[in-house]
């Protein structure tokens, strides 16, 4: 175990013993006084009650625990959650099919498998689909300063709101009622370096009217936020050594495809070498006689982000029987990813397949430059490495998006009956504006005929051909109708029996598209999308609890769901809760759930064309290794580059696929259990602890590409392969048998591969369970202050996937990379006076680099291959400590200051890790103002 790893783990014993130790003195201290116990209304319930304990469990984050933290943004706060998983940021998704979002993912079930709610109700989903097959909530929308608090329900409740609902539900609940102007402001960066998290947010809310005096109240609240982007150049002195050493040796070394270029080849008749940069590359451009680029100051490792959120509300009592509502919010997001300027790279070659013709592109960059070619000094055909450099501000992925939901309500009551009715509209469009990606005729017609001049002065509007702006869009657009009522019916030994009625009718249309040039596959390498479809969706539900005896409750509900485009769903859920005294109460949930198929898997007519990267080839990368070895104990740095092209040949290859929609796919369905206890011995002490459970089946998706890779030989046709090997792959494999003549294993078995073609399909199965503790404990230290300590956690003891190969479930992949078996967050806080400060502990448990068992490249044997020892194989546990300060002393005036990492604990080492991970003590400064 290394030194970090014992640290991190002492850190948390210890916070737990000070945990344990504070709540015994809670438990202890208690006071005689109680507070008033009122009705309220929880998040997995239709029927409002007076106890808040349901059979369900469900995490409430307060709005100042939510100051406490740090978090700036919606997916900030969600983030932090210990039930949370890696998913899809607005930061790391420029390569997705769904850039410029932000999604959450609950019990590393994915982002389609959690409902997101504001103030109850669904909202719309991001105009993109991620995979062009998930849809989700852009939590990036939701403006932080407005909201009250956070709900998330721990288990299924498809059977309260529908699909979706199957690993949870988070409830994201705003102000209710706002009576003056409030002003905010944030700003944060890193103490490590200037350039990273830096992050501006302003809001403005203002509000008037009092429900209670007036019989109304109107809120508006504006939120503008602004994260700056940051280059690889800006932070190079502060990734750590590791990640130089084992992803990637060339790491801030300026390329020798450059602008104008370097001439890499042989004089056909004297065979000389020939190794020399064009002519008029600029002098501090030259190292080691060639010329070269820096290619770092446009490799984009944080994108520019630039977003307003817009929420209002209005609220208005006609009678006392009968009140009415409105909500109306509006964003609109930008995200600028930058990019480096395309290459003229000799013999490269991608594949793309062409979904309209249903055939599989191919193209080569020209291996040498014409004789003819007016940049050709040499007279004879010659390699140039070369980069488009004429005009690198163009080379950009622009996503704009926009979403709203406007909704207008009644509530009231008719008798015995509360009912409650909304009607509302709401959608979201977004798209990807990119340029860099090459015209496969456009660009060879203009280096071969010489129109295109290198290193001098081309049109815009040449470069506008060769490197076309290209599109990809999406439109969401849903109206929908809810109506349901509760009442009480017959009193039972507990309480009256409440039952709760309601229906949903919801008109959704999607559609993703293309720009002309893609769907005509003009572009190199590059896969469409295209589908369009509407469906109506149907559903009616009912709720019953039922308080049997002052000790036992019962709770169950039913909703039936019809989509036009498929079948019904029928899903149950029952709760038991019983208090076996007035501090220990014991519940249990079983629920069913599903999530329908969405218009992406299932349209009439549609495809994707798509591709999975940093795939390993089973039949190639073990040739690419050994070339990479050859070409890296090189003196040359044209051999050292040579190297990692070489090793990205066979070991993190891209894979063309074709995926077409299923009008046939069934809904997935679920069954989820819980069974836990509520501990509360005093009116400041808390323990939850619960046992979860879910069984997710006929999940729609296409067979892994590892899998289909790894089951090659005994499914003919399954993987489509070039016809020959690429110049390219011919250059390096004769420069690497010049190097080591005597080597095996140099020459590829087989070509490179083109294409998979699959179909949506209900294939796999998931099985995860676990135990959540959600610990809570405040009291009084009189003039010391006010005390307040928690912890959650998560600790996972089963995930298992599905083997389509071996038609079984998985091995456990708890513990294997990124599958934590546990998360924790312990808690810390006092207030006295004025004054009010924070303390979270935050620790993760460390896991193995592979993913699963056909993961050979990151086990212990494929690390040794790499020349990586066996201690760096795996994921380090980590454990980082986050401190919060605020005064309000001042009149009408909070001051605030956050400090994440304050140890400024070092990114962990990660032999698969993308970009360099960049970690460093994270201040933020906040003031609001308040008239």
């Amino acid at each position: 175990m290394r030194l970090q790893e014992k640290i991190g783990v002492r850190s948390v014993r210890l916070a737990l013993g000070l945990l344990a130790g504070t709540m015994l003195f809670n438990v202890q201290a208690q006071t005689a006084s109680d507070t008033k116990i009122q009705k309220v209304e929880i998040t997995g319930s239709n029927i409002k009650r007076i106890n808040a304990q349901t059979a369900s469990a469900v995490q409430v984050i307060t709005s100042d625990e939510i100051q406490k933290s740090g978090a700036t943004t919606v997916r900030q706060i969600l983030e932090k959650l210990t039930s949370s998983s890696s998913t899809l940021t607005d930061v790391n998704g420029s390569n997705s099919f769904a850039g410029g979002a932000s999604s959450i993912s609950l019990r590393s079930l994915g982002k389609s498998s959690t409902l997101t709610l504001v103030n109850g109700r669904r909202v719309s989903p991001y105009g993109l689909a991620d995979g062009a097959q998930e849809n989700f909530i852009n939590v990036d929308t939701i403006p932080a300063d407005i909201i009250e608090r956070v709900e998330v329900l721990k288990d299924g409740a498809s059977a309260i709101y529908g699909s979706d609902a199957i690993a949870g539900v988070v409830n994201i609940i705003t102000k209710r009622e706002f009576k003056g102007v409030s002003v905010n402001g944030a700003l944060q960066h890193s103490l490590k370096n200037s350039h990273l998290a830096k992050e501006r947010v302003g809001s403005i809310t203002g509000g008037i009217g009092d429900l209670a005096k007036d019989g109304y109240n109107a809120l508006a609240h504006v939120e503008v936020f602004h994260r700056a982007p940051f280059s690889a150049r800006n932070v190079i002195e502060d990734v750590d050594d590791w990640y130089k050493k084992y992803i990637n040796p060339n790491f801030g070394v300026r390329s020798t495809f450059s602008y104008p270029g370097n001439f890499i080849g042989r004089d056909p008749k004297t065979g000389k070498a020939i190794s020399e940069p064009a002519p008029n590359c600029a002098p501090e451009n030259l190292s080691g006689g060639l010329c070269v680029f820096d290619q770092w100051a446009r490799v984009n490792y944080s994108p520019e982000s630039k977003r307003t959120n817009f929420y209002s509300s209005a609220r208005k009592i006609f009678t006392p029987q009968l009140s009415g509502f409105a909500e109306f919010s509006y964003s609109k997001t930008q995200t600028i990813y930058g990019s480096t300027p395309p290459l003229l790279q000799p013999g490269s070659s991608s594949t793309w397949y062409d979904g309209k013709n249903q055939i599989v592109r191919n193209f080569v960059d020209p291996v040498t430059i014409p004789a003819s070619h007016p940049s050709n000094p040499y007279g004879f055909p010659i390699p140039l490495r070369y980069r488009f450099a004429d005009d690198v501000g163009v080379f950009k992925n622009i996503v704009d998006a926009d979403q709203f939901r406007l909704m207008f309500g009644l509530d009231g009551t008719f008798g015995a009956w509360d009912w409650n009715a909304a009607f509302g509209h709401m959608g979201g469009k977004a798209e990807q504006v990119m340029r860099g990606s090459k015209h496969a005729s456009n660009y060879l017609n203009a280096i071969n005929s010489g129109e295109y001049k290198f290193g001098g002065q081309n049109s815009p509007e040449l470069l506008m051909r060769m490197f076309p702006t290209i599109v990809i869009g999406g439109e969401i657009k849903t109206t929908f109708l809810d109506v349901k009522a509760n009442r009480e019916l017959m009193n039972l030994g507990g309480g009256a029996l409440g039952l709760a009625l309601g229906v949903d009718i919801r008109k959704e249309s999607f559609k993703m598209y293309n720009s002309q040039n893609i769907l005509n596959a003009e572009i190199a390498g590059f896969g469409s999308t295209n589908f369009d479809g509407s469906r109506t969706l149907f559903a009616a539900f009912a709720e019953v609890i039922a308080p049997v005896t002052k000790d036992l409750e019962l709770s169950g509900a039913i909703r039936a769901d019809k989509a036009s485009t498929a079948g019904a769903s029928v899903v149950p859920k029952v709760g038991v809760k019983f208090n076996v005294n007035p501090q220990i109460l014991l519940r249990s949930t079983f629920a069913g759930g599903f999530r329908a198929p969405n218009l992406a898997e299932s349209s009439n007519a549609g495809s994707r064309s798509s591709f999975a990267n940093n795939i390993e080839d089973p039949k190639r990368c073990a040739t690419a290794i050994a070339q990479y070895n050859i070409l890296n104990a090189s003196s040359s740095s044209v051999d050292k580059a040579d190297a990692l092209t070489a090793r990205g040949l066979g070991c993190t290859v891209s894979v063309g696929n074709l995926t077409v929609t299923n009008p046939d796919v069934k809904p997935e369905k679920t069954r989820s259990y819980t069974v836990g206890a509520f501990f509360q011995p005093s009116k400041n002490f808390s323990i939850g602890l619960d046992y979860f459970r879910i069984d997710r089946r006929d999940e729609i998706g296409t067979k892994p590409t590892v899998q289909v890779l790894s089951n090659e030989d005994n499914v003919p046709g399954s993987v489509e392969r070039l016809s020959a090997l690429t110049p390219e792959e011919v250059r390096i494999t004769t420069r690497v048998k010049e190097l080591a003549p005597n080597a095996t294993n140099v020459d590829f078995k087989v070509p490179k591969i083109a294409a998979i073609r699959s179909r949506w399909e209900n294939l796999d199965k998931t099985r995860v369970s676990g135990v959540e503790i959600d610990i809570r404990s405040n009291w009084d230290w009189g003039s010391y202050g006010r005390f307040d300590a928690g912890l959650d956690a998560t600790y996972n003891i089963d995930y298992r996937g599905w083997d389509t190969n071996d038609n079984t479930y998985t091995e456990n992949l708890v513990g294997n990379y990124l599958n934590y078996r546990y998360k924790a967050v312990l808690k810390f806080g006092l207030t006295k006076g004025s004054w009010s400060g924070g303390l979270r502990i935050n620790h993760q448990a460390g896991t193995t680099m592979v993913t699963d068992k056909y993961d050979k490249i990151n086990s212990i044997a494929g690390c040794a291959s790499k020349n990586i020892p066996a201690e760096d194989c795996d994921l380090a546990s980590d454990t980082t400590v986050d401190f919060s300060l605020s005064y309000k002393g001042f009149k009408n005036t909070v001051i605030g200051l956050n400090m994440q990492n304050m140890f400024d604990r070092h990114s962990l080492l990660n032999i698969r890790a993308g970009n360099a991970p960049l970690r460093g003590r994270v201040v933020k400064l906040s003031a609001s103002y308040s008239f």
